[in-house]
């Protein structure tokens, strides 16, 4: 019996060539593209779930006022773990602090810049249950001059060599013993180390180098915001009070009382689980992006399934006399339902045999291209497996099912005698299915056009400085004591036209605490973005002076300030120049204002920074203005002093127009999924569209013929077929409009810069469904309207 299921079914694909290719089309694709999605949203849901107690794990993190203001930070300072031990609903404490390794040498291997490395309390693998797979596994960060490296790391260091017990120096100056090999983290985890050392050694160095002020240990220290600190209790609602216990702990034993934005100091906490989808500030920018994908992928594969409905129904319509003459020959209805489930059975596992061919092929490229940490899908995963039987489910019950309950009903006479060949209740079911998909369809193109548009606004924006053909290398200990002869070799240089220095990267300039005093001596807080520079840095910059002057380079600038217009305006103090302020205990004049311009990504607006130029030994990073002929030949130049008093590390540098494209890699290939994806959504949308247009006028042969013979001509035939099909597309136009303007508002409300939504981009959109809707009809109407009359009504 299932042989011959087997044969009909297979007999009735290669019947109706045309449909089957567009079903099976559909399907593959539709499939393919909504299960890559499907895994990348899966991957993203996963982070962190692999590690044991996730769901009591949080961050702990900070949030004070900023004149008006909240500031968020990600990180604490080392006094939680003492203030944690009175409070009983925290089960544990444990605190990273970023020891970043610029160089890690065993023998003549040697290991360059890496920034996966951290100081750890000696309870880090007890705490995120993590594996040991060599050494001492109870304590091994117990000694201040423990190392403890992963796998990878131990491969290339030691090679099939036992690790444990070997010295390792790093940055050519300290001695570590490698005390164990850990297992090497998923990619789906928040915190990857690939070294550790032990918090011992922070806590000897810092009570060593005299402290932080009045505190004497790490364990005390209210002052420094150099860690990650998680903590664990059972849920967030008890994790939540905890914190603001330990804040109102923080605020009583906190010594300067004139730090008015420490006194309203909160410590909160954060889902581990939730670390990659929400920003420290409340934001989920990342999370919405999951959502957003979410959708898009179901969405796709209900547009899939929403084909292969209306061509299933459609044609099984059609094949009404072939269920009468089987009831008349003896067929029951199971048999006949069975037979409708096989056919949909084996077109559904031929898409599924092309869906997983083509995720062979794609995701490694998809890999490639669009993930940071490389996604990891396997044919064998049983997640794949599982989407893909859901979507089977799904589609056998509303392709096969539906239509074979309904064909199976019918009485013989009625099927011969026409009477449910009209069938309107389908039409209408078939037209708000395709009404739908073209809404989904048309979502995606306004949304595409914003979201390039948004990406081109940003990239063309103007930062406010030139940062065209400008280099910057991070300057080692020895390079930035020799800061002076380094500037004078190198703007001797013909092809360099500007060179100086700063203690960190234009782009990316970091903030500190901003309790400050004015000239009438009145306390306040701001958090000021802070940037020691040399005093040639504002024009090789192209900074804009607004109001004062620059440094000048001699001993006066040690009690000089210039701020930027927005620092000006939270101060609100009134003809600035010359006036005093005093900032981190320092006393110093404001002898110039800067104009306002982008030391953050475009997702955020400008803030407060205070520019200074006393600290000589602070600049490290090195800043080389040339150009495009030039280019060549400066780096080459800034090499030679990079070997000069650098030998021993490699030379790296970057320009500054390249770190700024990598700020918006994510934007920009998101903007390019949104191309891909929206672009297979229109794609199976007008399959669909094509393979109705060609069953209706398939349906609809002999009306055209008559029509032909009492006088139409073949563009009033294609004109009256198109018209069904472009009423369709236009109800979805009208539908997606406000749908499209509402997500895309939204989405641009990520952004402290934005394009405007302009009236034309939905006009185009509209434009854009209607031609290729109309095209894809077209195909099907034109070849209808031009066949011979004849042909269609010899049988009359």
């Amino acid at each position: 019996m299932i042989k011959n299921y087997f044969k009909t079914a297979w007999r009735n694909l290669l019947k109706g060539k045309f449909f089957s290719a567009l079903n099976l089309i559909g399907l593959a694709v539709g499939l393919a593209a909504g299960i890559m999605i499907l895994m990348w949203v899966h991957f993203q849901y996963s982070f962190n779930s692999h590690i044991k107690d996730a769901d009591k794990i949080f961050s702990v993190n900070i949030k004070m006022p900023n004149n008006g203001e909240i500031i968020h930070f990600s990180n604490s300072t080392g006094v939680l773990k003492t203030l944690s031990a009175s409070i009983p609903e925290i089960e544990s404490v444990m605190r990273l602090s970023q020891n970043y390794v610029t160089l890690l040498t065993y023998g003549s291997q040697e290991l360059y810049n890496k920034s996966q490395a951290f100081y750890a309390d000696s309870n880090f693998f007890k705490f995120f249950s993590h594996q040991i797979v060599a050494g001492d596994k109870k304590s091994p960060l117990a000694l201040s001059n423990s190392i403890v490296i992963n796998e990878t790391t131990a491969r290339y260091l030691f090679g099939n060599d036992n690790p444990i017990g070997k010295t390792l120096k790093k940055d050519n100056s300290t001695n570590y013993v490698v005390t164990a090999v850990m297992k090497d983290f998923p990619k789906n985890t928040s915190i990857r180390p690939e070294i550790l050392f032990s918090m011992a050694e922070l806590a000897s160095n810092f009570t060593n180098n005299g402290g932080n002020g009045v505190w004497k240990t790490i364990d005390e220290d209210m002052g420094n915001y150099a860690f990650y600190s998680f903590i664990k209790a059972r849920n967030e609602s008890i994790a939540a009070s905890a914190l603001q216990k330990i804040s109102k702990m923080f605020i009583e034993r906190f010594p300067h009382k004139e730090y008015k934005a420490v006194q309203k100091v909160q410590f909160f906490p954060m889902k581990f689980t939730e670390l990659n989808l929400r920003s420290v500030d409340g934001k989920d920018t990342n999370l919405k992006l999951v959502r957003l994908f979410l959708a898009i992928g179901i969405l796709i594969l209900v547009i899939a399934c929403i084909n292969y409905v209306n061509l299933s129904t459609a044609r099984a319509i059609g094949r009404m006399k072939e269920v009468g003459m089987r009831k008349i020959t003896g067929a029951n209805k199971i048999q006949i339902f069975t037979q409708f489930v096989f056919e949909t059975t084996l077109l559904f596992g031929i898409a599924a045999l092309g869906c997983l061919l083509m995720l062979y092929f794609f995701i490694p490229l998809f890999n490639k291209t669009f993930m940071e940490e490389g996604l990891e899908i396997s044919l064998f995963d049983p997640g794949i497996w599982k989407v893909i039987l859901v979507m089977f489910l799904a589609t056998l019950a509303a392709a096969a099912v539906y239509p074979a309950i309904f064909l199976s009903s019918f009485k013989p006479m009625e099927v011969f005698q026409k009477r449910h060949l009209s069938s309107s209740g389908n039409s209408y079911i078939r037209r708000a299915l395709v009404v739908l998909q073209f809404f989904i369809s048309i979502v995606l193109i306004i949304a595409t056009i914003i979201i390039t548009r948004q990406m081109n606004y940003i990239r063309k924006m103007d930062l406010g400085y030139d940062q065209s053909y400008v280099l910057t290398a991070p300057m080692k200990t020895n390079m930035v004591m020799h800061t002076e002869a380094v500037l004078n070799e190198l703007r001797k240089d013909p092809s360099i036209q500007a060179a100086s220095v700063a203690n960190g990267y234009i782009s990316s300039i970091q903030h500190a605490s901003g309790d400050y005093h004015d000239a009438d001596h009145k306390p306040g807080s701001i958090f000021f973005y802070e940037l020691n520079v040399e005093p040639r840095f504002i024009p090789a910059m192209q900074l804009s002076i607004a109001k004062g002057k620059n440094f000048s380079g001699t001993p006066g600038d040690s009690t000089s300030f210039i701020l930027n217009e927005t620092a000006i305006k939270k101060l609100a103090i009134k003809d600035p120049i010359g006036k005093e302020i005093t900032y981190h205990d320092t006393k110093g004049t404001i002898i110039g204002i800067v104009k306002d311009f982008h030391f953050h990504d475009l997702h955020q607006p400008i803030a407060p920074l205070i520019m200074s130029s006393s600290k000589k030994g602070w600049n490290s990073v090195l800043y080389v203005k040339t150009t495009a002929q030039n280019a060549q030949r400066a780096i080459e130049a800034t090499k030679r002093q990079w070997v000069k008093y650098t030998n021993e590390y490699p030379f790296e540098y970057t320009f500054l127009d390249e770190s700024f494209a990598e700020q918006y890699k994510s934007d920009i290939n998101f903007t390019i999924l949104i191309k891909l994806f929206g672009a297979i959504a229109i794609l199976i949308s007008c399959l669909g569209l094509l393979g109705l247009a060609a069953y209706s006028t398939e349906v609809r042969r002999k009306e055209i013929g008559v029509r032909k013979v009492l006088g139409a001509n073949a563009y009033q035939i294609s004109a009256m077929l198109n018209a069904d099909f472009l009423k369709l597309v236009l109800i979805s136009f009208v539908f997606a409009l406000p749908a499209g303007w509402w997500a895309m508002h939204k989405w641009l409300q990520g952004f402290a810069y934005r394009t405007q939504i302009e009236w034309w981009i939905f006009v185009f959109a509209g434009t854009i469904s209607i031609l290729i809707a109309l095209i894809a009809v077209s195909t099907q109407s034109v070849k209808a309207a031009l066949t011979n009359p004849i042909k269609s009504l010899r049988t009359e």
